[in-house]
C-alpha cells in the first residue's frame, strides 16, 4: 500500500512537471495587430505617368506667378514715372522660365486677373501672402492706366523660386486624395547647382496647387561668410577693375600720337599716347604695353573662362607695333554691359569664403529709368575677387557657366 502511495506521487510530480515545460515550450498566439509594419505602396508606370502630368501643369501654373512676381514681364520703361507699361520684347529674361510671356500678359486685364494666377499656382494661405506682398499700398507692383493697359513699378522684386524644375518624376513619395509628394531634379538658377529635390502639391477644390517646397533655399543668408559691409567693399573693387576692363579697356579710345609712315599691318591703328593717356586715366596705362597687357587686365577682373571670351571680342581693337600699343581707329567699341550695378541695392544668395552670389538691382545707362534685378557672382581665385559672365547683363545667361572648385556648406 506505501509502495503504491509512493508511486502515484511520483506519478503525479512527473504530470506536473511534464505540464510545466510544456507550458515552457508553448508559442504564444501572434496578435497581428502588434509589430506589423504596413507595405509600402507600389506605384506603376500609369501612376508616374499621371504624377508627371500633374506636377507639369502645377510647375506651369508656379512659374507664370514667379514670373509675375519679379516683374521680368517688362522690357523697356519709357516713362519717368513709378509704374510704366508691360511689354514682352525682353527675349531673355534673368530668372529662367518655360512660360509664354506673350500669352501671359494677355490674359491679364483687372487685378483680379494677377490674383487669379496665384491662385491657380498655390494653396490658399500661401497665395494670399504673396497676394499681399504684391498689392502693399502705395508700392503695389502692378496696376492697370486708363487705357487698361499693365503698368508696372519700377521696384522688381525677389522671384519666389529660383530653382528650374525638371519635369520628370523620378519617384512618388507619397499620392492620397489630397497630397501628392514627388521627387524632381532641380537646378539652382544663381549656382547652377543640381539637387534631387522633393515637391509636395495639395489637392484643394478639384486643383493640385503648390506649397512652400516649390522655393527651396539652397543656402542660409543668416550664415554668411562676410559682414554685409565686406561684401559691398568685395563689390565695389570688383566692378571697379570690371569697368576698368569693360568700359576703358574694351572701347580702346585713348588719345593718339600722330601716326608716322611705317609699316603697320593696316592704316587703321594709330599708337596710344601713354603720356597723355597717364594724365587722363593713369590706372589704365600698366594694361597699355602691349597685346599681353591688355588681355591681363580681363583675367584680372573676370574668372578664366569669361575673361577669355571677353578678351576675344575685344583684341581686333589692339596691335602691337614698334612703338608701342596701337587702337583701332575704324571700329566704334561699345563697352562690356550696359548695366549699372548698385553697390548698395542687392540681396546676399550665397556668402562662402571663396564664393558670393548676389542678387543686385541695376540700371540700364542707356535708359536710367529701368531698374531691373540680376544675378551677379563673385568667385575668389588666388586671392583675389573675379566676377563671371554674369556681369555682362544682356549676356550673362548665354555664356557657360564656369564654377571654380569650393567647398559645399
Amino acid at each position: 500500500m506505501r509502495k503504491r502511495r509512493i508511486l502515484a506521487l511520483l506519478l503525479a510530480l512527473a504530470m506536473v512537471l511534464s505540464g510545466c515545460q510544456g507550458a515552457q515550450n508553448e508559442t504564444p498566439p501572434e496578435n497581428p495587430e502588434v509589430g506589423d509594419t504596413p507595405a509600402p505602396p507600389v506605384f506603376t508606370q500609369e501612376d508616374l505617368a499621371e504624377a508627371e502630368e500633374i506636377v507639369a501643369d502645377a510647375l506651369k501654373r508656379g512659374e507664370a506667378a514667379n514670373l509675375l512676381h519679379t516683374g521680368e514681364l517688362s522690357a523697356v520703361s519709357g516713362r519717368g514715372d513709378l509704374f510704366y507699361p508691360v511689354d514682352c520684347a525682353r527675349s531673355s529674361p534673368p530668372f529662367e522660365t518655360q512660360v509664354d510671356l506673350p500669352a501671359l500678359l494677355a490674359s491679364l486685364h483687372t487685378e483680379a486677373d494677377i490674383e487669379a494666377v496665384y491662385r491657380r499656382a498655390f494653396v490658399p494661405e500661401l497665395a494670399e501672402q504673396y497676394i499681399g506682398a504684391l498689392f502693399s499700398g502705395s508700392e503695389a507692383a502692378y496696376r492697370f492706366g486708363e487705357a487698361g493697359e499693365l503698368l508696372r513699378n519700377q521696384l522688381p522684386a525677389i522671384p519666389l523660386s529660383l530653382v528650374v524644375w525638371d519635369r520628370s518624376v523620378r519617384e512618388i513619395l507619397e499620392w492620397t486624395e489630397e497630397k501628392l509628394v514627388v521627387e524632381l531634379e532641380g537646378r539652382y538658377m544663381l549656382t547652377g547647382h543640381q539637387a534631387v529635390l522633393p515637391l509636395t502639391l495639395w489637392q484643394t477644390d478639384g486643383a493640385w496647387l503648390l506649397d512652400e517646397s516649390f522655393s527651396p533655399r539652397e543656402y542660409d543668408p543668416e550664415e554668411g561668410f562676410y559682414t554685409r559691409e565686406e561684401v559691398q567693399d568685395i563689390l565695389k573693387d570688383a566692378l571697379d577693375r570690371a569697368r576698368l576692363a569693360g568700359t576703358k579697356i574694351g572701347t580702346a579710345s585713348f588719345p593718339t600720337i600722330a601716326r608716322p609712315q611705317t609699316d603697320y599691318s593696316t592704316d587703321h591703328y594709330e599708337v596710344i599716347d601713354l603720356e597723355q593717356t597717364a594724365k587722363e586715366c593713369p590706372e589704365v596705362v600698366p594694361y597699355l604695353q602691349n597685346m599681353d597687357t591688355v588681355r591681363q587686365c580681363y583675367y584680372d577682373a573676370f574668372t578664366p573662362l569669361a575673361a577669355e571670351i571677353f578678351w576675344q571680342n575685344a583684341e581686333p581693337l589692339y596691335e602691337d607695333t614698334d612703338q608701342g600699343l596701337a587702337q583701332n581707329m575704324s571700329v566704334a567699341a561699345m563697352p562690356l554691359t550696359m548695366a549699372v550695378w548698385s553697390l548698395g541695392k542687392f540681396i546676399v544668395y550665397r556668402n562662402d569664403q571663396d564664393a558670393i552670389v548676389l542678387i543686385c538691382q541695376f540700371r540700364n545707362s542707356n535708359d536710367l529709368n529701368e531698374v531691373d534685378l540680376c544675378p551677379l557672382r563673385l568667385w575668389r581665385m588666388d586671392g583675389k575677387w573675379l566676377l563671371d559672365g554674369t556681369y555682362d547683363r544682356s549676356s550673362w545667361n548665354h555664356i557657360p557657366w564656369e564654377y571654380p572648385p569650393m567647398e559645399e556648406n
